[in-house]
């Protein structure tokens, strides 16, 4: 989403993953291999508007 959907944000497809074999866990995976990820309290304070419309947590798999 490239803002809330109550802001007019829609929705665009940034990537596909594909592979070319059978997935394959591993130690290495699981230890090593990351996705970086932005902290939503970065986007707000660019976009402080988006507030009202962002779901507020209020512990592990929990919201408000």
């Amino acid at each position: 989403m490239d803002k809330p959907t109550e802001l007019g944000g829609t929705e665009t497809k940034i990537a596909e993953i594909i592979t070319r074999s059978e997935l394959t866990t591993s130690n290495w995976g699981d230890e090593h291999m990351y996705f970086r990820h932005e902290r939503m309290d970065d986007d707000l304070k660019l976009r402080p508007e988006w507030e009202p419309y962002t779901p507020k947590y209020s512990g592990l798999f929990s919201l408000e």
